[in-house]
């Protein structure tokens, strides 16, 4: 679905903000139905096209200004003012159960939930890090493989499905059985360990999720062993992905 003028406006604003002395831009801007809350903006031949979360299409124009400066510093890789991240996720929070809703209403019963692979059997493996990891025990979420062997993303943990999805590739005998097992504890975190905000900004990988990760007894050698797999150019990558 195609912005209109209003956010174009003020997104061209923003721009001029963080790059005033470029010529003015050209700005194509769309919401797009992604299965999380996301938005992305990408150069391409001289045009900047953005995608917002089509949850946004309704937002008032203060939070599509925080979202146009989110989306600018971290292009020009600068940093987000703490306003803008905050006026962003008060946003989000104080229509959460929305969100979720639509998202659930979208997303959630379309995904197919396989969590026995060719090879490694996901509920399986969750069962017994539960037993021997959390204490009190963690509720069974849905699990399953990709739908495809993804070359980036590893697993990840959609909070709003309460759905942990890995990467097909490693549903694979030559795969180590440390390795899948580290890729669910990872995701497992993450239902131990939310998202906090903290002076505006998102932290995924808290401090005590950190040190609870490392608790995991083949951590070094899972770590290890996905490095080289995914091969040097994606080394520096790897701890991103999750």
């Amino acid at each position: 679905m195609e912005a209109d003028k209003r956010e174009t406006r003020i997104f061209t604003r923003v721009f001029r903000h963080w790059n005033p002395s470029a010529p003015p831009p050209i700005i194509e801007i769309s919401f797009y139905p992604y299965s999380a809350i996301s938005h992305s903006v990408r150069l391409r031949r001289g045009v900047y096209k953005v995608r917002l979360s089509h949850l946004f299409s309704a937002a008032p124009p203060a939070v599509i200004e925080a979202v146009a400066h989110i989306l600018f510093s971290r292009l020009y890789r600068h940093e987000t003012p703490c306003e803008a991240l905050h006026r962003y996720h008060l946003f989000i929070e104080n229509n959460r159960s929305v969100f979720e809703q639509r998202l659930r209403e979208s997303y959630g019963p379309s995904r197919p939930h396989e969590p026995h692979g060719a090879h490694y059997n996901l509920e399986k493996i969750f069962d017994r890090l539960n037993r021997t990891y959390f204490h009190p025990r963690l509720v069974r979420p849905k699990l399953c493989w990709s739908r495809k062997k993804a070359q980036v993303k590893l697993g990840e943990y959609l909070s709003l499905h309460r759905l942990i999805v890995i990467n097909r590739r490693f549903d694979d005998p030559d795969t180590p059985h440390f390795v899948v097992e580290y890729l669910v504890y990872h995701e497992m975190l993450h239902m131990k360990h939310p998202v906090t905000i903290r002076n505006g900004r998102r932290i995924v990988h808290t401090r005590p999720f950190s040190e609870d990760e490392k608790r995991f007894k083949d951590f070094g050698m899972a770590r290890e062993w996905i490095h080289k797999m995914s091969g040097a150019e994606e080394k520096k990558r790897v701890r991103g992905l999750f």
